[in-house]
């Protein structure tokens, strides 16, 4: 469903119909792991590289993390700094307000 193309081809699109974001020459209703819609450019766009999966562009649209990462606040982190703690084995969760460091 290309609006515009440059070749006979599906994955040959350089521009879509409404609806649809273009992904590596082809137009596609959602974008798939690891690209995010960009709703500006009507295109599916890589995620930051610290990012698995994610929702806009930069490092703090970050939705899920590498392998061994942990996500704090949109950011994929090593380890969850001092006012977060390991809510699971990807996420960081704010402690309490009460508590300048927790660790649950």
């Amino acid at each position: 469903s290309c609006a515009t193309c440059d070749g006979a081809s599906a994955n040959d699109c350089l521009s879509c119909a409404d609806g649809s974001f273009l992904s590596n020459g082809e137009c596609v209703s959602e974008c798939g792991a690891g690209t995010f819609e960009n709703a500006e450019s009507v295109t599916c766009d890589a995620c930051n590289v610290s990012c698995e999966e994610c929702d806009g562009a930069g490092s703090s649209n970050c939705t899920s993390c590498a392998q061994s990462m942990f996500l704090e606040t949109g950011s994929c982190v090593n380890s969850c700094g001092s006012s977060f703690f390991s809510d699971s084995s990807t996420t960081c969760a704010p402690c309490d307000t009460s508590c300048a460091t927790c660790d649950g």
